[in-house]
């Protein structure tokens, strides 16, 4: 007996994404991809389309094959939503992530300058010898990544607490992906955090 599967096309032919500013502001292509790219973000008929693109890598990306949930558009809102969420549509999830609290500019180019500078092997004590860096944090540390994580796999965590002589990795294996762990997250998560703290201090 044979069995028939029908796989959809991939993308054929060249499209260019011109982003500016964290912001898509061209499509272009002479093929049918870049006509369907472009025809489906209009479709939202929502501007927030064409900035959201760094939302996906907070979810999990093969969230399209798990779960559907209220109609919500394939991979990019989270297989379920927080109980105390109160989602109902994908336009109620982009606003709650653009929502939080006040930040002062100063705290967020606090933060940009950590990013581009917290090298711990660019000095001249490890000249670019990362695992001496690492070799050299002797506290007591848990590393804990979440299984789906895009940003940080557990991968890369792996193979930075193999050189930390008094680390433990323990992966998050909940739903939430990047966001895993987060203040107002799954209370799973939370809980998960509280108990490996509270044993990582009872040492």
């Amino acid at each position: 007996m044979g069995v028939r599967l029908r796989v959809p096309p991939l993308v054929q032919t060249p499209v260019k994404m011109t982003i500016r500013e964290g912001w898509v502001t061209a499509i272009e292509g002479d093929g049918m991809d870049a006509a369907l790219i472009r025809s489906y973000i209009e479709s939202f008929n929502d501007e927030r389309a064409y900035a959201v693109g760094h939302l996906g890598w907070g979810m999990n990306e093969r969230a399209n094959w798990r779960h559907k949930w209220m109609g919500a558009v394939a991979g990019l809102l989270p297989r379920r939503p927080p109980p105390q969420a109160g989602l109902r549509q994908h336009a109620d999830y982009l606003d709650r992530q653009d929502a939080g609290p006040p930040r002062d500019a100063n705290d967020l180019l606090s933060q940009l300058w950590t990013w581009r500078h917290a090298d711990i092997c660019a000095n001249d004590k490890f000249r670019g010898d990362f695992p001496a860096a690492l070799r050299a944090i002797t506290a007591r540390a848990l590393v804990m990544p979440c299984r789906h994580d895009l940003y940080f796999p557990p991968e890369d965590s792996e193979i930075e607490v193999s050189h930390m002589p008094s680390a433990e990795l323990r992966v998050i294996e909940l739903l939430w992906e990047h966001r895993a762990g987060s203040p107002g997250s799954d209370p799973k998560d939370i809980a998960f955090l509280d108990r490996a703290i509270a044993e990582i201090l009872a040492r």
